[in-house]
């Protein structure tokens, strides 16, 4: 424990001098990774501090439980601000969510919505509540997988695929994704970002703080200084006090609700803030609050929470991606009469007005009609729109306009009808009137005039179609009651060509800005053709107007990759097939995207040469040409993307390129790469510290190979905060005079060869000799027999080595041991060490040595319970006594009691010894008591525990009596006592006898035997004796003969 109240101290003091601008060297070989402790830095924060090294690593926010004020990292109490912790019991739900509430404060945390999994639907995972609303559906079982720009995973269950992330590497590996472990060289993938690791030092200046990468020093993490509402002028990351900017920030904990709105609240000053009205999800219960989890509330709206316009050069549509409800269904772009070029609905701006018609500003006061015609008129421009035939919806006697109609009328008229051979052609329309008869009339192709037919008396004209009909013309005239007719429009029946698609569309590529063609051939009559499209990324196909033929032509681009099209011909009777649907692939044109340069490599060493070309799916050939060869030729495994070699002499010069072919049959060749024959960097004698005396010159060199070494030197004087680049020394010697201020100085080199490849020497010191001095003397020390006992001291001086030499009691020299080797000499104590001498000689890297005093080791007397005390029972008054024995030097003994139904031991100064004595009353009964035993040399050591227990005192409860009996009957006397452990002894004297004796027949409480004239007169009394010794005698009684 002090030892780490030491360690605590340390590094409070490291964490003040480094607040005040003095740095500290931590070991470099310290990577603060063991565990670490926190030190109390304010009411608000603590420090953290590396256990190793007692090296400031960060500064952290106290952390308290809910009801204490005491950190839980670093101890500090009396806290008012810090995150709380929480002891989370049973699991609280509703239809939509579960939380946890606190069992010692009822806070509630964790609110979460009911989730499962896509092999197990029936409950939620998280509270196993079944019949409840599911609001994420989980996978796992996964397994992993990776494109080029890509890494997934995938369920095992349902293949549902997520966690789609983009390859990123570290700085220390720029081409390897850290994730996959796939590489953007030797696998063809392609790194989207590179990211770095902090160290945990914060940098600042006025605005912003910033971290530094431990392992290339590139600026990260970089942002404004922010303060708590709580110490509004203190930076809560890095720690600077007043900087010039600083956003002070609240902690929201406390979420307050009504039936309408929620609300946050500060839980460290107060303030209210981010209030809204409760609202539903599309697909939860519309009175429960998604954001707050309020049940039974009124909810202002639902919220679609993927709710996204879409739209492409002519349509725009909206759906939400969390229910699947379409908001607006796909529809063309319009355009009004002031703005012709910008969608009225989504501001879609386009290069030239858009196909349909501009949106006028018109209401339904604004019709106009005459007697056969209505019309509207914009109150933006005045044009007329919308010109129109009156009609009337059923049998209203009023158009829509309001304009009159009369009372007979076709309110829809027949058309003509086109039927295959053997189908029935059918041709109907609707009349309005009253007691309505209808009359048709037909003509054959062939025919001059119309014929009556009486076949059809109704409102439909129907016949199986065959070569007579084909071209037959009807008509209809319509009858009412009043005798008024009138006659529809005249039609015809066709006998067509049945409609048929011969060749369906096939898949079309193209590279982008080249036009990709789409197209069938189909047989029938009057065919229309109506395109239909949907893009990669749509939820529906949309049509368009641009193609009215057979072909379906458009401009590839990264928009129109993928998207799917097909056709609906539609015949002139109004029969229509649909083709197949095919795929417009923006094929990629061939080209090299990455290749690999001419490079050096070492010989023996195992690498590759590669191109990333596309699109993926090509063929590869290398070839090559050593030096003297007259031509290329292919290389044997030379048949992939990445070529692998070992460096060896004879590929120094040699030449490389690879024929890369498509599945098209296109192919492209690398450029030339040429490999040279390189020597690796490398350090083979490291730089050592060197000590010596002062003002004296010094040298530290070291040994490096490669190819064009430079060095770079550093040092770093005793107490400065970082190193210096000096350029005085560019050679591998440093040579300097050592003076007091260049002792403890550090330094080090960067060798660099002309690859850029770099190596760092490791970090040495120039030290001035330190004399050789004894600066703690060690001390005797005593222990009892088996304890650990230490004899230490401290020195000062460089490279120190320890012999530490022993004499026994009673021996005549001392002697070395090996044993120990540095400043601490600790063993168990036995009798055989008792009395042992020892001292330590110290020796520099010098040579120079100097003696420790001499210090003795002694044993002392161990202390034990030689018997134990035991518990004892007395009568009423009596005095009970409990002992025991020990061993040991100089002992003391307290006593300690407890009444029976006292719930804890007092002290008691009465008995000093180890025995305790009193007078045994009813308060007593029960007593436990127990002793302490103290040695001189403070060990403690404690009696068992025993108890004392009042017993019952002999006692007559009822006398005997006088008896007669005739001779040779039996008498019998007796009485009744009570009492603890009771003996019974009687006594008798015979009639004429001087003195009463002791007789061992009887041992109970009844005296029994036949009556003689011997016995007659007999006088017989009984004593009673209890446990304790305690005796009582009953009354004196008489036998005699009866007469």
């Amino acid at each position: 424990m002090k030892k780490r109240c030491l360690l605590c101290l340390l590094a409070l003091l490291t964490l003040i001098l480094c607040l005040a601008g003095v740095s500290f060297a931590v070991a470099e070989e310290c990577s603060h990774g063991n565990s670490y402790y926190a030190v109390y830095l304010n009411e608000r924060q603590h420090t953290y501090m590396c256990d190793d090294c007692h090296g400031a690593l960060g500064v952290g926010e106290h952390i308290l439980s809910c009801n204490s004020d005491i950190c839980l990292d670093c101890g500090a109490e009396g806290l008012t601000f810090g995150d709380r912790s929480h002891d989370f019991g049973e699991t609280h739900y509703n239809d939509t969510h579960h939380w946890s509430v606190c069992t010692d404060c009822g806070a509630e945390h964790c609110l979460t919505e009911h989730y499962t999994y896509c092999y197990a639907m029936e409950e939620c995972w998280g509270c196993y509540v079944d019949g409840v609303q599911i609001g994420d559906v989980r996978h796992n079982n996964y397994t992993y997988d990776s494109n080029t720009t890509h890494h997934f995973r995938t369920c095992g269950h349902c293949g549902t695929v997520d966690e789609i992330q983009k390859h990123v590497a570290h700085c220390v590996a720029p081409t390897t994704c850290d994730t996959c472990g796939k590489d953007a060289v030797l696998d063809g993938i392609r790194i989207d970002d590179v990211y770095h690791i902090s160290t945990w030092e914060w940098f600042h200046d006025g605005q912003y703080h910033w971290q530094v990468c431990r392992d290339c020093g590139a600026e990260m993490n970089k942002s404004k200084h922010n303060a708590l509402c709580t110490a509004p002028s203190l930076c809560r990351t890095c720690t600077v006090a007043e900087p010039e900017t600083l956003t002070v920030e609240h902690k929201f904990t406390t979420l307050v609700k009504d039936d309408t709105h929620h609300w946050l609240v500060c839980s460290d000053c107060g303030e209210i803030v981010e209030r809204g009205e409760h609202y539903a999800l599309c697909v939860g219960d519309p009175s429960a609050c998604c954001y707050c989890a309020a049940e039974d509330v009124t909810c202002s709206y639902l919220k679609h929470e993927n709710s996204l316009m879409f739209s492409d050069a002519t349509q725009h549509w909206e759906y939400c991606s969390t229910c699947d409800s379409v908001i607006l269904e796909p529809a063309e772009h319009i355009g009004t009469c002031q703005d012709g070029d910008t969608c009225c609905v989504c501001d879609a701006d386009s290069d030239t007005p858009y196909t349909l018609p501009p949106r006028h500003n018109v209401t339904e006061a604004d019709v106009q009609y005459d007697e056969q015609y209505h019309w509207w008129v914009c109150a933006d421009c005045g044009e007329q729109t919308g010109l129109e035939a009156h009609f009337a919806a059923g049998a209203e006697e009023n158009c829509a306009c309001g304009a009159p109609l009369p009372p007979l009328r076709i309110v829809q008229q027949p058309v003509s009808v086109v039927a295959a051979s053997g189908k029935t052609a059918k041709v109907s329309f609707t009349a309005v009137g009253e007691g309505l008869t209808y009359t048709w009339y037909y003509k054959n192709a062939d025919a001059d005039a119309f014929v009556v037919t009486t076949s059809f008396t109704g409102n439909s004209y129907s016949v199986k179609m065959n070569e007579t009909r084909n071209g037959r013309q009807l008509y209809c005239v319509v009858t009412d009651q009043q005798g008024n007719t009138v006659q529809t429009d005249t039609v015809t029946l066709t006998m067509g060509t049945p409609l048929k698609i011969t060749a369906q569309p096939k898949r079309a590529y193209a590279l982008e800005n080249e036009t990709a063609e789409v197209s069938f051939t189909a047989e029938g009559d009057g065919l229309t053709y109506t395109w239909y499209y949907k893009n990669a990324d749509g939820s529906k196909f949309s049509k368009t107007s641009t193609f009215t033929g057979n072909t379906y032509t458009m401009e590839m681009n990264e928009t129109r990759n993928g998207r799917q099209v097909y056709c609906v011909v539609t015949d002139r009777y109004g029969n229509s097939l649909r083709t197949d649907t095919v795929d417009l692939i923006m094929r990629q044109e061939l080209k090299i995207e990455l290749q690999s340069e001419s490079m050096k490599v070492y010989e023996n060493e195992k690498s590759r040469i590669g191109v990333m070309v596309s699109p993926e799916e090509c063929t590869y050939q290398w070839y090559c040409q050593k030096v003297g060869a007259d031509e290329f030729t292919p290389c044997e495994k030379g048949t992939g993307a990445l070529y692998f070699f070992t460096m060896t002499a004879d590929l120094d010069g040699a030449r490389f390129y690879c024929l890369v072919s498509d599945q098209y049959g296109f192919s492209i060749r690398s450029e030339i790469i040429t490999l040279t024959l390189g020597h690796r960097l490398q350090i083979t004698r490291q730089p050592q510290s060197v000590w010596a005396d002062r003002n004296e010159e010094v040298t530290i060199s070291f040994d490096a190979v490669g190819d064009g070494l430079t060095y770079t030197w550093y040092y770093k004087n005793a107490g400065a905060r970082k190193f210096s680049k000096t350029t005085t020394f560019t050679g591998s010697f440093y040579t300097t005079e050592l003076t007091d201020a260049r002792n403890g100085r550090l330094i080090y080199c960067f060798v660099k060869d002309e690859d850029g490849n770099i190596e760092q020497t490791k970090i040495v010191g120039l030290h001035i000799k330190k004399p050789l001095r004894i600066t703690q003397q060690p001390k005797s020390v005593t222990g009892s027999n088996g304890q650990r006992v230490a004899v230490s001291f401290t020195a000062d001086g460089d490279g120190l080595t320890y012999t530490w030499y022993y004499k026994n009691a009673g021996a005549s020299k001392f002697s070395k041991t090996s044993t120990f080797i540095g400043n601490i000499y600790a063993m168990d104590m036995n009798a055989t060490r008792d009395g042992r001498q020892v001292y330590c000689v110290v020796t520099d890297q010098y040579g120079n040595t100097v003696r420790t005093d001499t210090v003795t080791l002694t044993m002392q007397n161990t202390l034990k319970i030689t018997r134990q005390p035991k518990s004892v029972t007395a009568a009423r008054g009596k005095t009970v006594e409990v002992s025991f024995e020990a061993e040991g030097e100089n002992l003391t003994y307290t006593w300690y009691y407890k009444n029976a139904g006292a719930s804890k031991f007092s002290k008691t100064t009465t008995f000093t010894g180890n025995t305790y004595s009193m007078e045994m009353t009813s308060a007593r009964n029960g007593l436990q008591i127990y002793c302490v035993v103290g040695d001189m040399y403070g060990n403690r050591i404690q009696t068992d525990t025993v108890t004392l227990t009042m017993g019952n005192a002999a006692k007559i409860t009822r006398q005997p009596a006088s008896v007669s009996a005739a001779i040779g009957e039996t008498v019998e006397v007796t009485f009744a006592a009570t009492g603890d452990g009771l003996t019974y002894t009687w006594y008798y004297k015979n009639a004429g006898a001087s003195k009463f004796s002791k007789t061992t027949t009887f041992t109970g409480n009844t005296y029994s035997m036949k009556m003689t004239s011997a016995r007659a007169g007999r006088q017989i009394y009984c004593v009673v004796t209890d446990r304790y010794g305690n005796t009582v005698q009953t009354n004196t009684v008489t036998l005699s003969v009866a007469k």
